[in-house]
C-alpha cells in the first residue's frame, strides 16, 4: 500500500523545515564572525530567532495536516510566543503519551543545534580572525 501524495508532501516539507533550522544554526555564527558583529549582533540574533520560529511553525503546520489535527490559532500563538512550551503542548496533543518522547527528541535536536552552532562559531574564529 502506497502513501498518499499529500502525506509524502507533508513529510518532505517537515524535513525541509528541520533542515532549514539546522542551516540557520550553522550559518548565523560564521556570519556574525565574518561581519565582526561582536557587540552589535542584535539584528542577526533577531533574524535567526524569527527564521527558526517560522520554520518551526511551518513544521507544525505540515505535521498537523499529516496527522489530521486541527492546529488552531490559540495554539499557534502559544507556539509563536513561547516556543518550548507551545511545541511541547502541540506534541502532547498530537501524540498523546508518545508526545513525551517527541519532546525529548526535540530537546536533543535543540542541543545538537547548539553544539553545531558553537562548533561553527569557533571554527569561524579560528579561520577568519587573526
Amino acid at each position: 500500500m502506497t502513501q498518499p501524495i499529500a502525506h509524502d508532501s507533508h513529510s518532505r516539507q517537515k524535513k525541509l523545515a528541520l533542515a532549514g533550522v539546522a542551516l540557520a544554526a550553522l550559518v548565523v555564527g560564521p556570519v556574525e564572525v565574518l561581519l565582526g558583529l561582536d557587540d552589535d549582533q542584535d539584528l542577526v540574533v533577531i533574524a535567526e530567532i524569527v527564521t527558526i520560529l517560522v520554520l518551526v511553525l511551518n513544521w507544525c503546520k505540515h505535521d498537523s495536516l499529516q496527522r489530521g489535527f486541527s492546529l488552531r490559532k490559540p495554539l499557534l500563538i502559544l507556539i509563536a510566543l513561547f516556543l518550548v512550551v507551545g511545541l511541547s503542548v502541540y506534541l502532547l496533543q498530537t501524540r498523546g503519551r508518545r508526545g513525551v518522547l517527541s519532546i525529548l527528541a526535540a530537546v536533543a535536536f535543540g542541543v545538537a543545534l547548539t553544539i553545531l552552532q558553537t562548533v561553527a562559531i569557533r571554527a569561524s574564529y579560528a579561520l577568519f580572525q587573526p
